[in-house]
This record gives C-alpha cells, structure tokens and sequence, in this order.
C-alpha cells in the first residue's frame, strides 16, 4: 500500500485552499451565503492538523450544496 499523507497542517490547508491563516479562521467561524463552514481542526494543537477525509467531505458537501442552490435558482428563473 503506498504511504499517503492523510493529515495536513494549518500551513498546508492554507496552501490547499490558497487562503491566510486569519482567512482559515475566519472561515471557520462564519458562515457564507450558499457554503458551509470550513470543520474545525481533527487534531488541535501548534499546528492544527486535519484529515484528508474531513477536508473532502467539506468539499464535496459544499459543491453538492452549491449544485442545488444552483438548480434552484435556475428553476426559478425559469418559472
């Protein structure tokens, strides 16, 4: 089985995403019209870290709920 990296730190979810640390933070703590908010870390500590999969749940749950506002807002257009 080939070793992966399955937890990243606060430097490398910052680089995952292309934000700040204070933009993770805030991310964190606030909620955007139309996205979830980001998970708090798995592992708390200096740094945090999380888990991959956490990451991508986060992802997929907020396309998914993208793709719906999406369709909704077309279906209304529409009407």
């Amino acid at each position: 089985m080939n070793n992966q990296i399955t937890v990243l730190t606060t430097d490398q979810v910052c680089a995952r995403y292309g934000w700040s640390a204070t933009t993770l933070w805030r991310k964190q703590r606030t909620k955007e019209v139309g996205s979830l908010a980001f998970p708090l870390a798995d592992f708390e500590g200096n740094p945090n870290k999380w888990l991959i999969s956490t990451l991508e749940a986060w992802e997929t749950e907020n396309r998914q709920l993208k793709r719906e506002r999406q369709a909704a807002l077309i279906k209304h257009t529409a009407a």
